[in-house]
């Protein structure tokens, strides 16, 4: 198994720490004013920037993401991009969609869209 995150832990690790966390949180997405959901929101994301710290910088990885946090990571990214922070040239690592109720890729296509809805080309 790949450790990409210094040797802390593989990505089947990850992947279902992260899968679990995701299903707990979008099935509480009614709740999302309460305190546990929005500390589940905080979790994800200490869990997503652990594993994935020792990317190259012109990589951003949403894998496991629910659509509005890959949504708010790339609008930060781009973000930076534009305030000069990270170069033009970026990847995205979205993933296949394999795990999408419908098994269209969710946050492949979101994130392409969303992308080229301000001028980036895929």
């Amino acid at each position: 198994m790949i450790r990409k995150n210094g040797g802390r832990q593989t990505f089947a690790e990850y992947s279902n720490v992260m899968m679990k966390l995701c299903k707990k949180y979008l099935a509480m997405k009614s709740l999302q004013a309460s305190e546990e959901y929005l500390l589940l929101e905080v979790e994800i994301h200490e869990k997503h920037k652990e594993f994935n710290r020792y990317l190259d910088t012109d990589c951003l990885d949403v894998h496991y993401l629910p659509r509005t946090m890959a949504e708010e990571k790339l609008r930060q990214w781009i973000n930076q991009i534009h305030n000069g922070r990270l170069l033009n040239v970026t990847y995205i690592c979205t993933g296949k969609g394999n795990r999408s109720s419908n098994g269209v890729p969710v946050l492949k296509n979101m994130l392409v869209e969303r992308a080229r809805s301000i001028g980036y080309n895929k």
